[in-house]
């Protein structure tokens, strides 16, 4: 899924004219919106108790690099919020772009 997303992006926001660092950056930074996203919506989505136990997980895998598969594995609900909000960015991203 990564690879897809990333294959995307270069094409929408014109990769070939930054440099290996500012790739990154914006990778990481777009990466980290997309995931908030996600999590905002999945804790308005779900019940007290899921919720609880979520934003516990979250709360412990936060400095872990795979957060997103920690909690795509416990929850699988998760998974999909996660693409679908993905989409969502990626839409709007073409929408504000005009491409």
């Amino acid at each position: 899924m990564a690879n897809a997303i990333n294959q995307n992006l270069e094409e929408l926001f014109h990769f070939s004219e930054m440099t290996d660092d500012e790739k990154l950056v914006f990778l990481a930074d777009v990466g980290s919106l997309i995931m908030e996203s996600a999590i905002l919506r999945f804790l308005s989505e779900s019940d007290e108790s899921t919720a609880e136990h979520f934003s516990h997980m979250v709360d412990a895998y936060a400095d872990k690099d795979n957060l997103h598969e920690v909690l795509m594995e416990a929850f699988p609900a998760f998974r999909l919020i996660l693409e679908e909000e993905t989409e969502a960015f990626k839409e709007e991203a073409v929408k504000i772009l005009g491409k």
